[in-house]
């Protein structure tokens, strides 16, 4: 009897205790890219034995540029292995900017566009022949932050500050059918990202996506004016996005708040005014992708995100107009810093704004351990270096501007009619107020019929949580007190 005459079973038992043994921590059963126990040695000793072992070699793949080439003649000509596969992780790999003989930022910024389109392009086309199986098989395609190259015999070059990989809009990408969950992490610790944009470029390859996770990073307070930029170019682009398939989004797009609070910041949007009636395009632009998807069943938008009262309702919107069908959950983690530069938050009433105070004065023989990290802000570190930095105003007051925003939410929730569940929050940074803890500002709103755990909700209730001296405006709660209906109940938590 030969190991080819062993019931599939019991070879497939005899290959999880070799993994075990290979690599006690890997566990086969999660459905996650990891690094693959070595038992690809067993695969010669039998027919049988090779099919168990390749059910844990290619059933979650991390490759980076040059396994592509291995990818195709290996997976997508083998009818067992397309089968098998169920998750591929791209790590694109940035050339080593010392063969550049020009030293400039320009001319590594194109090397990197040009190896990355490369990069996805192959990618693209070997994911198209994995379409070609039986029955419906999904993949999940993950996109990694990109990996630099060092040349440690030579002198390193930092011609990655502020680089962008960008994908050329204008280049074919074969389509992929059976990818239905697509995570793009691009939200690396080192100096390269991929361009918000080229992301959503990505994902017209990929027409019946279920699931997208995107987590987009960016280093604004170095280069605000490219941030801008990109982040304009992304709302653009995302006004010509389609996804009919899409069932449950998560973006983490952060715009943190600066660390000295009379800050203002330059507009994140461009318009000719900070007037009331000017719109943020991206605020607009996702509320037209998740009003457009017909599916879409669950939305979180985190980061903290920037955006305006757009996002809920765009002032061009009818009264009434039914939207996000199947919408069931929507949670919205908003930025305190608005689109247009401003604040959705006041300073404390009873702490003035410009009270100086010398951050350097250690006369009690120690250095505050509250006192934030000057690196970590620009502006706050050129006020430290005057020697005359004024104190962290505690901005947890509730203005116009935000009470805009929850008056649309509170529109958007009428014309949902399927939704069970919304929350919207606003940090509150530490300070005297919120007795140095971090707070948050906003609500969570449940509807009649709504499970919460094991909690089953006889009514609709909500649950405002803000500093203990403010209650929402008569107009916003009678606003609000419609979509709950008359047997719901309002709630207030405060700090």
């Amino acid at each position: 009897m030969s190991l080819n005459d062993l019931p599939a079973e019991l070879t497939d038992l005899i290959v999880s205790y070799l993994v075990l043994l290979e690599s006690p921590d890997y566990e086969p059963s999660t459905d996650s890219p990891r690094a693959k126990p070595k038992i690809g040695k067993y695969a010669c000793a039998s027919m049988n034995l090779q099919y168990a072992v390749e059910k844990h070699m290619f059933r979650h793949l991390i490759l980076d540029a040059q396994d592509l080439h291995f990818f195709a003649p290996l997976i997508a000509i083998s009818k067992r292995r397309r089968a098998i596969l169920r998750s591929v992780m791209l790590v694109p790999e940035l050339p080593d900017p010392n063969q550049h003989t020009c030293g400039s930022e320009s001319s590594c910024q194109q090397a990197n566009d040009r190896d990355f389109s490369v990069v996805i392009q192959n990618l693209y086309t070997a994911l198209y022949f994995c379409g070609e199986v039986e029955g419906k098989l999904p993949l999940r395609l993950i996109l990694a932050p990109p990996r630099e190259t060092i040349n440690e015999d030579g002198p390193y070059l930092h011609l990655w500050k502020h680089s962008r990989l960008q994908f050329g809009t204008r280049t074919y990408l074969n389509p992929s059918d059976r990818v239905t969950q697509f995570m793009c992490f691009a939200d690396s610790d080192g100096e390269a990202y991929v361009t918000p944009g080229s992301i959503l470029n990505l994902l017209k390859g990929i027409p019946k996506v279920e699931e997208v996770i995107l987590n987009i990073e960016d280093d604004k307070m170095n280069v605000p004016s490219l941030w801008t930029e990109l982040r304009m170019d992304f709302a653009r682009r995302l006004r010509r996005i389609e996804l009919p398939a899409l069932t449950c989004l998560h973006l983490r797009y952060p715009y943190q708040a600066p660390l000295d609070e009379r800050f203002v910041y330059s507009p994140a949007r461009r318009t000719g005014g900070r007037s009331a009636a000017a719109q943020d395009a991206l605020s607009t632009s996702f509320h037209r992708l998740i009003a457009a998807c017909p599916n879409l069943k669950t939305a979180f938008l985190s980061g903290p995100a920037c955006f305006d009262e757009s996002l809920f309702w765009p002032h061009n919107s009818k009264p009434n107009e039914a939207r996000w069908p199947n919408l069931e959950s929507l949670y919205v983690e908003m930025s305190a810093v608005r689109p247009d530069g401003g604040w959705y938050l006041d300073s404390q009433p009873d702490v003035p704004l410009d009270e100086p105070e010398n951050l350097f004065d250690d006369s009690d023989g120690e250095f505050a351990e509250s006192t934030p990290n000057p690196f970590d802000d620009p502006e706050y570190f050129d006020a430290l270096t005057t020697g005359n930095a004024y104190k962290l105003a505690c901005r947890s007051q509730p203005n116009e501007s935000l009470e805009r925003v929850l008056h649309a939410a509170a529109r958007a929730a009428k014309t949902m009619p399927s939704l069970r569940s919304m929350c919207f929050t606003m940090r509150v940074d530490a300070c005297p107020r919120t007795d140095y803890q971090p707070e948050k500002v906003g609500f969570v709103y449940g509807v009649k019929g709504n499970t919460l755990g094991e909690v089953h909700m006889p009514y609709s209730e909500m649950l405002w949580v803000g500093p203990r001296e403010w209650k929402t405006s008569k107009s916003l709660e009678e606003v609000w007190r419609e979509v709950l209906g008359t047997e719901a109940e309002m709630h207030y938590q405060g700090w």
